[in-house]
């Protein structure tokens, strides 16, 4: 057995959850890990607007369902674990990860019916914050293994190690790696009237940002990769190339979503997990 001994997955009560389960799944089975499920009885609302329903009997209907979609997977009792608690979706996920020591979250991105809307939820952003391992967030329907997995990257040590458990988890796939640069505008070289020194300039950091992008691709051993230049919003070029590769699953390494420090840190990393359509591997550090 590899490094991943148990993967946590938050299911929620809408249909959805069956493709989120579906690829929580695919990857136990893969990675001979054990599913830990947890749904979670949010509490905020459940008690105001079903007062006079018994919660345990509740509990025991839920659990019964799991086993029921687990079944119809195949899947064998010593291979998974139920927990069904009260609480807060977000704070129960995470603590029921730390306690186990989980290698990887699995949840969804929303709590829509369908895939239909990819915005993130409360719960999802929550535990993008404060999960304790790597968070899947499940966007799309399970339809195979992924295929076609992008790791964009900002050269950072975070960056760096999403890399290595990326490269670790899904060792059958070959992964690109993606690192856009900022080159210097119109404007910045009309600004500072360097308009004769303005193809030296530019040259100069392109050349840095390959040689730093080298480095690093051959620290994270992928040959597979590719340099992408940006005049204006890196993010817009990163979501362009998901979507011209048709990335099924993109890498993402950030030191918090509410931290501005890098490219792929604070609101670059949130609007990216916000628009991308494609399922997001996320290490928060």
């Amino acid at each position: 057995m590899n490094n991943t001994e148990n993967i946590v997955v938050g299911i929620d009560a809408t249909t959805s959850s069956i493709e989120i389960l579906k690829r929580a799944i695919q990857l136990s089975k893969e990675k001979k890990a054990k599913l830990m499920l947890i749904h979670v009885i949010n509490q905020s609302w459940f008690k105001k607007l079903f007062p006079h329903v018994d919660t345990k009997e509740v509990k025991e209907k839920i659990e019964s369902k799991l086993e029921d979609l687990l079944e119809n997977e195949r899947i064998e009792k010593s291979e998974y674990q139920i927990k069904i608690v009260e609480g807060n979706p977000a704070d129960e996920i995470v603590k029921y990860a730390k306690e186990l020591k989980s290698k990887l979250i699995i949840i969804g991105a929303n709590s829509k019916e369908d895939f239909t809307t990819k915005l993130f939820g409360s719960t999802a952003h929550k535990v993008a914050q404060n999960g304790p391992c790597p968070l899947l967030i499940v966007k799309n329907s399970c339809q195979a293994e992924y295929k076609n997995i992008l790791a964009f990257t900002d050269l950072s040590d975070i960056s760096k190690e999403s890399i290595l458990f990326a490269k670790n988890f899904f060792d059958k796939t070959d992964i690109k790696l993606i690192h856009a640069y900022k080159q210097l505008t119109d404007f910045v070289i009309s600004f500072y009237n360097a308009s004769q020194d303005q193809y030296i300039a530019r040259k100069q950091l392109k050349e840095e940002a390959k040689e730093d992008f080298d480095t690093f691709a051959k620290e994270v051993e992928i040959t597979n990769k590719e340099l992408l230049e940006s005049y204006f919003n890196v993010t817009d070029i990163l979501k362009e190339k998901a979507e011209g590769e048709k990335a099924d699953l993109v890498v993402l390494g950030s030191a918090g979503v509410n931290n501005a420090t890098s490219a792929l840190h604070g609101s670059v990393a949130a609007y990216l997990m916000e628009t991308l359509d494609c399922d997001i591997l996320l290490f928060v550090e």
